[in-house]
C-alpha cells in the first residue's frame, strides 16, 4: 500500500548543505522524522561518537515511481528513527556545487545520469555519513543492529569507519562490491580516493562505461589501490561484509537453481516473495533486486502496482 515516505523537507535540507561546518558536527537524526529541521536546535542535538543515523536515496525529481515506493517504506519501518533524504537531482547538483566545487566541472559534464547519480553518493557520505542504499534495496533488519554486529569497535571508540558488501565468493569477479550500498562516517579518505578516481577517468575521457568510470567496478578497483597504500589504520577502517550480508542474491551465479526470473524485478516472472524465500537467509539485512533502472523506463509499467 502507497503511504507518503517520511521525508527530510527539501527546503531543510538545503539549509544544512549551507553549513559550512555541519561535516564536522552531523552525527544525530532529527528527533521527529519529517519535522522540519531548524539549524540552531537541529546542531545542539548533535552527539560526536554517533554513528550518523540518515538513510540516503536518490531519484531525478521528488516524484519517485510507486514500485519504489514500499522498498522506501522498509527503510523508515526497519529504522524509526533515522532521518531519511531522498537526494533529487537539483539537489545533488547544490550538495557538489556548495561543498565540492573543483568537482563541479566534472559532474556537470559526465554524459550519462547514472554517472552523476553514481558520484554524488560518494559525496553524501563524505560530507554526511550515514548510509546509502539504491531505491531497489529493502531493508530487511534495523541499521543500527548491522553497525552494532560488524562495526563494534566503532560503536566503541567512535573511530572512522567504512562498510561495504560483497556480492559473491568469486572474490575476483570485478563487479563484486557493488555501490548499491554503502555506509560509513563523514570526511573518511577513502570516498575522496573515489571522487579522484572519477575525476582522473573523466580527464582521460574514459566515461563510456559507467560501470567501469564510476560504478562497482571503479568501486572495487579503487578500494584495491586504497588498502595497497595507505597506512595500517586507515586500512584497518574498511570493512567488506561477506557475501549474503547485504547481497543474499548474486546474480552472476548460475550455479545450481537459476533464480534470476524471481529476483531481478525487471523480468517478466519477478516475485520477490518467492526470490527471498529462495536466496534470503538469517543473516541477511537487506536485499536487492537488481532493477538496474538506469538502463531504461522498466518502471513505467508498475507506476500503478
Amino acid at each position: 500500500m502507497f503511504r507518503t515516505p517520511r521525508i527530510v523537507p527539501a527546503i531543510s535540507v538545503l539549509f544544512l548543505l549551507s553549513l559550512a561546518s555541519f561535516v564536522n558536527v552531523i552525527r544525530k537524526t532529527v528527533p521527529v522524522l519529517g519535522a522540519p529541521i531548524h539549524g540552531q536546535s537541529y546542531l545542539a542535538e548533535l552527539q560526536a561518537n554517533d554513528f550518523p543515523k540518515i538513510i540516503h536515496q536518490s531519484w531525478k525529481t521528488s516524484k519517485v515511481p510507486m514500485r519504489f515506493q514500499k522498498w522506501i517504506n522498509t527503510w523508515q519501518d526497519q529504522n524509526p528513527e533515522w532521518t531519511y533524504i531522498l537526494w533529487t537531482d537539483e539537489m545533488n547538483r547544490l550538495l557538489i556545487a556548495n561543498h565540492y566545487p573543483w568537482a563541479l566541472s566534472t559532474y556537470d559534464n559526465l554524459p550519462l545520469p547514472i554517472e552523476r547519480a553514481d558520484m554524488v553518493r560518494y559525496f553524501y557520505l563524505h560530507r554526511f555519513g550515514g548510509i546509502y542504499a539504491d531505491l531497489d534495496m529493502e531493508c530487511l533488519e534495523s541499521m543500527n543492529k548491522l553497525i552494532m554486529t560488524y562495526a563494534p569497535d566503532y560503536i566503541a571508540n567512535g573511530s572512522a569507519v567504512v562498510l561495504l558488501g560483497h556480492m559473491s565468493e568469486d572474490y575476483e569477479f570485478e563487479h563484486n562490491i557493488p555501490n548499491a550500498w554503502m555506509a560509513g562516517t563523514p570526511g573518511h579518505s577513502f570516498w575522496m580516493h573515489m571522487a579522484n578516481t572519477i575525476l582522473e577517468a573523466a580527464n582521460q575521457n574514459a566515461t563510456d562505461n559507467a560501470e567501469k568510470t564510476t560504478g562497482p567496478v571503479a568501486l572495487k578497483n579503487t578500494l584495491m589501490k586504497y588498502v595497497a597504500t595507505v597506512g595500517a589504520e586507515d586500512r584497518d577502517s574498511i570493512r567488506v561484509l561477506p557475501p549474503g550480508i547485504i547481497y543474499p542474491h548474486d546474480w552472476h551465479d548460475y550455479a545450481g537453481e537459476d533464480v534470476g526470473p524471481i529476483c531481478w524485478a525487471k523480468n517478466e516472472g519477478f516475485d520477490e516473495v518467492k526470490c527471498k524465500e529462495a536466496v534470503v537467509t538469517r543473516k541477511a539485512f537487506t536485499m536487492t533486486y537488481w532493477t538496474h533502472s538506469w538502463e531504461g523506463d522498466w518502471y513505467k509499467g508498475y507506476d500503478n502496482a
